[in-house]
């Protein structure tokens, strides 16, 4: 069986026929041959994700095997992708299915393309030595020498930026990419320059095919492409670094073995849009490459260069958005997509899903957590059944004092929890309408059903309703409840956010209690009850819930109940009709009104229906007390509020 690609067949006839009529058309001279076969193979597996202009995302799956010396990658094509198929990138896999084979002869310069239509995946014992690593927590290396290449396709010369502007904004400028992976680390991340000539940019290579040619990006010509880009730059790139050895060998790159001059990560620039779209791409885990000084790991990352706009230019993302979303990528993060519509890339808040014109958004908590950036000291955890009430430093600088950088709050049995953090606009957090807020994301290992990629694990939390992404962080006074969890914006400094987390702790409430005596000068004898002349003692007692408590301290309340009693020559006791409880905002009164009667309880100190702190009254008041036809009014001895 035969294997050909229609659109390139009728591409060489209709040269070859031009050709035969004299027309100054040169012949390329393309011939196939294909094999099917079943197969069953170990091998490195590793994911590719493409960011398109559109906003749309897709993957590519690849195996990398050692063959003869030598690394063959096989595309992969999936009819039912297993659900854990993201999680095996980087580990060795065990592959069967049907090996579809493709040599081509391309002016007498032969490519290998191997496709395998995969059946079933399943990963298996460490043979290439890689570390084993958890599905959430990954080392990034704190060194990453980094050379761009730019390529332009073959008989195109147009080149849309200098090799200047890639050293600008890629190393040297103060807002460069650079600069942008040092601050969002806390300078965990030196991004240095790895050409000869310490620019870490090689100029533009003209390649030996064209865009055509080549054909879609993270197509089967991938390694084709990869291998070329290389070959033109080698002699401008000192691969394995001063030592002339190569450390990264394997896809663990930064490891204890690694000295830091190996070149540890490729951005490949091309001159035009890749031949099925306008979108830039970076494989999950590193990726082997082979040089002059032999064959390393690297982290990859494949995009072209348009002009001014997408991915690259200047005016979108300030040239590195795009850029760091694929390093994103290459540390193995996944997208942080909204929990509804069809946009992966909709929330301008996280570097892993949308973006801002001036520049890119910061790195969230929950991704700076996975790459081992925030101290431990610097998390807080609000486990279930408990409330307690912090302080969050903004998420762009590293916690000063006693604050927290992120609060995590665990709920159900599933593993799930919310995340908390702090940001504010600056040159390396681009914040949507340069808001300040307080923003909650929602990680759970199943993924999220009716998101734009129901499989990612972290979802931006749409704290308003209606899908108003740049609205969606909270602000001064604002709450969000849901799963029993309370989470409440209290306070706030230029830098600073306090926030209250009650995550299923039993409902605070408080009492009010009040006792006294009154004088009833006349008996009553008509109606019912009866009472005789005489003094009594007269208590009530009062209990609310406190549901939430505003920025200025008044809380919100429900579940008001009460009791009063009447006791001397005759006793009589009762629930209030009609209770209400009014909190003045002044914090030292509670006006309580009810059918039976009304009155006040004062204190001499705020109340505080934050930290709960019990109080005894002073002063406070019960007007009257009114059972059927007899009237009390009391003098106040003792009253207090008690919180539970």
């Amino acid at each position: 069986m035969k294997l050909v690609d229609l659109s390139k067949i009728s591409l060489v006839i209709g040269i070859m026929i031009l050709s035969s009529f004299g027309v100054g058309f040169f012949v390329i001279n393309y011939s196939y041959a294909a094999q099917i076969e079943s197969i069953s193979i170990d091998g490195y597996f590793n994911i590719s994700e493409k960011r398109f202009e559109s906003g749309k995302s897709l993957y590519q799956y690849y195996l990398f095997v050692n063959e003869d010396d030598h690394i063959t990658t096989y595309f992969l094509k999936f009819k039912n992708p297993p659900d854990n198929l993201l999680m095996l990138s980087g580990y060795s896999v065990n592959i069967n299915g049907k090996l579809i084979s493709d040599s081509v002869n391309k002016n007498d310069v032969f490519y290998d393309s191997k496709t395998i239509e995969v059946s079933t995946i399943d990963g298996i014992s460490d043979s290439l030595g890689l570390a084993q690593k958890s599905s959430l927590h990954r080392d990034v290396p704190s060194s990453l020498k980094t050379v761009v290449i730019l390529g332009k396709y073959f008989g195109d010369t147009t080149e849309p930026h200098s090799s200047t502007y890639f050293e600008s904004r890629f190393f040297t400028d103060m807002d460069s990419l650079a600069a942008y992976w040092d601050d969002t680390s806390y300078g965990e991340i030196a991004m240095s320059a790895g050409t000869v000539d310490g620019t870490g940019v090689v100029n533009w290579q003209e390649l030996p095919s064209t865009s055509t040619e080549y054909g879609i990006g993270d197509g089967v010509n991938e390694p084709t492409r990869r291998q070329d880009m290389i070959d033109l730059a080698d002699s401008s790139i000192d691969f394995d670094g001063d030592d002339n050895q190569i450390q990264n060998i394997g896809p663990q790159i930064g490891g204890p073995a690694d000295n830091g001059d190996d070149v540890d990560q490729v951005i490949m620039i091309y001159n035009d849009v890749f031949d099925d779209g306008n979108y830039a791409f970076a494989f999950f885990d590193p990726v082997p490459i082979v040089t002059d000084e032999g064959t390393l790991y690297v982290y990859l990352t494949h995009s072209p260069d348009t002009g001014d706009g997408f991915p690259v230019g200047i005016d979108f993302e300030n040239g590195v958005g795009t850029i760091a979303h694929e390093m994103g990528h290459n540390f193995e993060w996944r997208h942080t997509p909204p929990p509804s519509g069809v946009d992966t890339y909709a929330d301008p808040w996280s570097l892993m899903s949308g973006g801002d014109a001036d520049g890119p958004p910061g790195v969230i908590a929950f991704n700076k957590d996975q790459a081992g950036w925030i101290p431990d000291v610097d998390k807080i955890k609000i486990p279930e059944g408990t409330e307690d009430t912090f302080t969050l430093d903004i998420l762009s600088d590293l916690s000063p004092d006693s604050n927290y950088l992120m609060a995590t709050i665990p709920f159900g049995s599933d593993g799930e929890y919310y995340t908390l953090e702090a940001r504010k606009d600056s040159t390396f957090d681009q914040t949507p309408l340069d808001q300040f807020g307080l923003m909650i994301y929602y990680y759970n290992p199943a993924g999220h059903v009716g998101s734009p990629e129901d499989d990612a694990p972290v979802n931006v939390v749409d704290t308003t309703g209606i899908e108003d992404w740049d609205n969606t962080d909270l602000d001064l006074g604002d709450s969000y409840v849901a799963n029993d969890i309370t989470v409440e914006y209290l306070s706030e400094t230029e830098n600073t956010i306090t926030v209250r987390v009650d995550n299923n702790g039993g409902t605070d409430s408080f009492t009010l209690d009040a006792s006294g005596t009154a004088k009833l000068k006349k008996a009553v004898t008509k109606g019912t009850p009866t009472f005789g002349k005489g003094t009594y003692d007269i208590t009530i007692q009062i209990t609310a819930d406190i549901d939430s408590v505003n920025s200025k301290g008044i809380p919100k309340l429900s579940n008001v109940s009460g009791t009063f009693a009447i006791d001397g020559n005759d006793s009589y006791d009762a629930e209030f009709t009609k209770l209400k409880l009014t909190v003045d905002k002044k914090l030292k009164l509670i006006k309580w009104t009810a059918k039976e009667g009304k009155g006040e309880f004062k204190f001499a100190s705020n109340l505080d229906f934050n930290e709960k702190t019990d109080q005894a009254g002073k002063k406070s008041t019960i007007s009257k007390i009114t059972v059927g036809k007899a009237t009390f009014t009391p003098k106040v001895t003792t009253s207090s509020i008690d919180f539970t």
